[in-house]
């Protein structure tokens, strides 16, 4: 192999490792660790809400999840406290103002502050139109949309109590 053809590879080689540490770095600024944050979970009793609080769980975060059956929550407690997470278990319906101002205040004051909301409640009526009604949708809308978009007005900002740390990082996730 020629000067000329060893100097190109040496070069291709430093390029690519370059490159290489470049997507690295890259990749860890845009990871987010959930250990030791405050997770809310509306809807965390069961299905989608459950699977999300399973994983974060795993990866360390202290959890909060909320539900209107008593039942379904203190199970899933259960199987989350096995895992080995924090959890705190708070029956509420999210369409209450007062249970959610209550519910906010009581994970706040449990952990000593809520980093991440996720509104995962829902209601899913199935059935004939005709036989539906009037209040059957409404019961869904009030879940659906103030219990996702009014209620989290009433959150603290995770901006007020920072983590200490030399810098943060919050996230802001929509479904």
């Amino acid at each position: 192999m020629d000067q000329f053809t060893k100097r190109t590879m040496a070069y291709a080689g430093a390029g690519l490792g370059a490159l290489w540490i470049v997507k690295e770095l890259t990749r860890q600024k845009r990871s987010f660790s959930f250990k030791g944050k405050t997770v809310l979970i509306t809807g965390g009793a069961r299905g989608l809400g459950l699977v999300t609080a399973r994983h974060l769980a795993k990866a360390g975060a202290n959890l909060a999840i909320c539900s209107r059956d008593i039942k379904a929550l203190e199970k899933a407690r259960n199987e989350l406290l096995q895992v080995g997470g924090r959890v705190l278990a708070i029956p509420c319906d999210v369409t209450n103002r007062v249970q959610v101002e209550s519910l906010i205040s009581t994970v706040a004051s449990h952990f000593g502050r809520l980093d991440v909301l996720i509104n995962n409640a829902g209601i899913i009526e199935v059935g004939p139109m005709q036989e539906m009604r009037f209040e059957d949708y409404d019961e869904a809308m009030n879940t659906h949309f103030w219990g996702a978009s009014l209620r989290h007005h009433r959150c603290p900002s995770p901006f007020a109590a920072p983590v200490p740390s030399t810098h943060h990082q919050y996230r802001f996730f929509r479904g």
